[in-house]
């Protein structure tokens, strides 16, 4: 099986899933090679639908409930024998531009460790805007912390960023933000105790997934990714607000979730003041993720190649 992936950097959410998929392939006896080679013919591809390389299959990627007209365009030119996503909103984004797909549900395995005693209470996030601030709203999480914890003193909100991130306004010093590459992200779950995120636009949410997977509740916009693999026993789900797509990254193309700060300022504040209940999702989180291990996956990828 020959797989494309832009990039072959670990951290990259393209890269990972290539590596998922080229695990799922080993698993059922098949020889993997993956490349960024544009000029060759692949069995799979894992790209954006503005994709340009030829490919067997596409597993595709879009955060939006429609498509661009010319990446749609672009998708039905390539004519792929099978295109495959990670959540109803995309498979739908793609119906209605008359293009049908299958979902495939990702796989994240990680080591639960015991929640960090509540001494001082810790929220984080970890994302890539790619310079857009209206892709992930992670400014919304700021306003809300301080919303929710106008004085407390043992209340945390930690951001990670990837590289090239959309500047943030802050001027509070409970909330830190780490803006450096971090080979390995794991500790940052491990010593924190919940996953918030603003973020209405997700193909599926991997640090959502992985906070799971490490036994860590999670907050977040019930829309999207990320409602594919998080409910409401590991996760405070909030309602959203359907708003236009905004320029730049998405060129206005369809819509995306917003919450309501307020809603989300509440959710911080309730966790905050429910321990025993940040327990019990905390537990409920990483039962949760056994249903979404490279288990699962290969039994879906076995399928989905008639291997």
């Amino acid at each position: 099986m020959l797989i494309y992936s832009e990039t072959l950097n670990a951290i990259n959410s393209f890269s990972r899933v290539t590596h998922s998929f080229a695990e799922c392939f080993r698993r059922l006896g098949c020889s993997v090679e993956v490349s960024n080679d544009p000029l060759k013919r692949y069995d799979l591809a894992v790209y954006g639908p503005h994709v340009s390389v030829r490919a067997k299959t596409l597993c595709l990627f879009w955060e939006t409930t429609k498509l661009k007209p010319e990446d749609a365009e672009n998708l039905l030119a390539y004519n792929y024998k099978k295109i495959i996503v990670t959540c109803k909103m995309t498979q739908k984004s793609l119906l209605d531009a008359n293009i049908q797909s299958e979902i495939i549900h990702l796989a994240a395995e990680k080591t639960p460790s015991p929640l960090a005693p509540f001494k001082t209470f810790r929220f984080y996030t970890i994302y890539q805007d790619l310079g857009y601030a209206e892709r992930k709203r992670a400014q919304d999480l700021v306003t809300a912390f301080t919303r929710a914890f106008p004085f407390e003193k043992d209340a945390r909100l930690l951001i990670k960023q990837g590289p090239n991130c959309a500047p943030l306004t802050i001027f509070d010093s409970r909330i830190t933000v780490i803006n450096k590459l971090l080979e390995d992200v794991n500790e940052l779950h491990r010593n924190n105790h919940i996953f918030v995120s603003a973020c209405g636009a997700e193909g599926w949410g991997y640090p959502h997934h992985d906070a799971m997977a490490h036994g860590r509740p999670v907050i977040c916009p019930a829309f999207g990714g990320p409602t594919e693999f998080l409910n409401n026993t590991c996760a405070w789900m909030l309602p959203v607000e359907m708003i236009n797509a905004p320029s730049g990254f998405y060129d206005r193309s369809g819509q995306i979730g917003k919450i309501n700060v307020n809603d989300l300022a509440y959710a911080m504040r309730y966790a905050y003041e429910n321990k025993a209940e940040v327990m019990e999702k905390s537990v409920n989180a990483f039962i949760r993720a056994r249903n979404f291990t490279l288990d699962q996956m290969t039994v879906a990828v076995k399928k989905a190649f008639n291997l």
